[in-house]
Order: C-alpha cells, then sequence, then structure tokens
C-alpha cells in the first residue's frame, strides 16, 4: 500500500503571489510531456504578477504515451491528489482556470475537471494550448518525436517500441475502452461549458489545427460563455508563447480577467 502512495505521490510547485488577490481564480498549469516546472514557470510569472495564484504539474510522460485503462485509473487518482492541493492550501473556496499544454494537459485537466465539479469547484476557464487532438497514430508518433528527439536515436526508437507495443497489447487485453479516448469526452461533454480559449497555429507540427477547431466548435454548441480561437499560424508545438510573447501574455491576461470579472457578475445574481 504504502509504495503504491509512493508511486502516485505528485510533484507540483504552488506560487501564492505576494501581493495576490485572495479571492481571484487559482490559475493550474498542466504541462506538457516531457515539460518540466522551469518550463511551466514563464507562465506562472505572467499569472502571478497579475495576483493570481499558480499550480504547475506535469503528468508523467509514460502515462501519455503508455496509455490504457488502467493507466486512466492512475490519472483519475492524481487528480484527486491535484484537488488536494486546493483542500491542504485553504483554496477550496476560490474559483478555478486551466491552462492545459499538449494532449498530457488535456487529458489531466479532462479528470481534474469532473473531480473539482464533485467537490463543487467552480471552474471558470481553461486555455488550451496545442490541444487537444483525436488519438490517432500519426500524432502519437510525432508526439514521441517532439518529446524524445533530443535523446538519441536509440532511445527514441527504443520508446517508439514501447508506444507501439502498448497499444496493441491494450487493445488485444481488452485494457482499451471509452474513457481512454479523451478526445471524444472532451467534444461531447455536457458540463464543460465555461469558458475556452483555443491558443493554436496551423503550422503546430504534432496536433492538426482542424482536431482543435473541431473542440472549439463543440464548446459553442454546447453553450460555452465565452469561445475564443487565436491562431499563431507559423509557430511550432507548445512554442507560441516563445515566439509572440507578448501576444501571447496579452491574450492570457485578458482572458483571466474576463472570467474573473464574469464570475463575480454571476455571483451578484
Amino acid at each position: 500500500m504504502q509504495a503504491e502512495k509512493d508511486r502516485l505521490e505528485i510533484d507540483y510547485k504552488l506560487d501564492i503571489p505576494p501581493a495576490g488577490n485572495v479571492t481571484k481564480p487559482v490559475v493550474f498549469i498542466l504541462g506538457w510531456a516531457g515539460s518540466k516546472q522551469h518550463d511551466l514557470s514563464q507562465y506562472s510569472s505572467f499569472y502571478g504578477e497579475k495576483g493570481y495564484t499558480t499550480v504547475l504539474y506535469t503528468l508523467p510522460t509514460d502515462m501519455m504515451f503508455l496509455l490504457s485503462a488502467s493507466v486512466v485509473g492512475d490519472i483519475k487518482d492524481i487528480s484527486k491528489r491535484i484537488y488536494g492541493i486546493l483542500k491542504d492550501n485553504n483554496l477550496c473556496g476560490r474559483p478555478v482556470i486551466f491552462h492545459v499544454f499538449s494532449n498530457a494537459g488535456a487529458m489531466l485537466y479532462r479528470w481534474t475537471s469532473e473531480v473539482f465539479l464533485e467537490k463543487h469547484v467552480s471552474i471558470v476557464g481553461v486555455v488550451m494550448d496545442s490541444c487537444p487532438s483525436r488519438l490517432e497514430l500519426s500524432v502519437g508518433l510525432k508526439a514521441i518525436y517532439f518529446v524524445k528527439r533530443q535523446e538519441g536515436i536509440i532511445p527514441y526508437l527504443s520508446y517508439l517500441g514501447r508506444f507501439v507495443s502498448n497499444g496493441v497489447k491494450s487493445r488485444m487485453d481488452g485494457n482499451w475502452n471509452e474513457e481512454v479516448d479523451v478526445y471524444q469526452e472532451l467534444k461531447s461533454s455536457a458540463s464543460s461549458i465555461w469558458s475556452h480559449l483555443f491558443l493554436y497555429s496551423t503550422n503546430d507540427g504534432v496536433i492538426p489545427s482542424s482536431h482543435i477547431l473541431e473542440i472549439a466548435d463543440s464548446r459553442k454548441v454546447a453553450g460555452a460563455s465565452i469561445v475564443k480561437t487565436v491562431n499563431f499560424e507559423d509557430s511550432v508545438h507548445v512554442s507560441h508563447f516563445k515566439k509572440y510573447k507578448e501576444k501571447y501574455i496579452d491574450e492570457c491576461q485578458k482572458f483571466a480577467s474576463d472570467c474573473w470579472k464574469q464570475f463575480q457578475d454571476n455571483s451578484k445574481q
């Protein structure tokens, strides 16, 4: 039991700005596969300067690429631990905004948002950077290359083999079900009608922009309060901030402000 507990301990970072507004939303920044806390801190900084508390966390890479029904169970447990961050730090009364990257962030967001709704946490918005996409083989292969390319050809090919083998084995063993298909879950969700900001590029290189726009359209149909898409056109996967820093920050800060204002207005009714 202790080994299982330790295996699912989460390594997160909580940033509370010194002059933070104690009623503003908490921003959960959920990273892309392979991202580190120092990668996510640059995003935390521009939220922090506006008084938002942030939580930074990235799902383990294997949980993204070696997916199965049993791994989904582990992700659900991690989602409950992420809720515990709110509880342990007396933040449960605060509204929440998610800022998620790539399919790893989108996957964790899908389950964490469900836990938050069960616990009556007010989710007021989500920023989706370079996500989500359908779980297609071509997307998986490109994503693994994106994450593993700097490790060298041998480690890359080895991990590629594990990815393909896991996919085949999971389906043969019946360890694959509808819950694994996060894209369809997000597309058909009747509950996620909070505000959405999609930051993408037609030159992403990993995820087709058509997948992202399909989800955006589904949120409009579902009745989401705000649905905005921003096409950076030539920046690559999860690199829109790096190439268009000022525009990226402006879009995110304005979106967070709009979500916060809308929550305040609804609270007065």
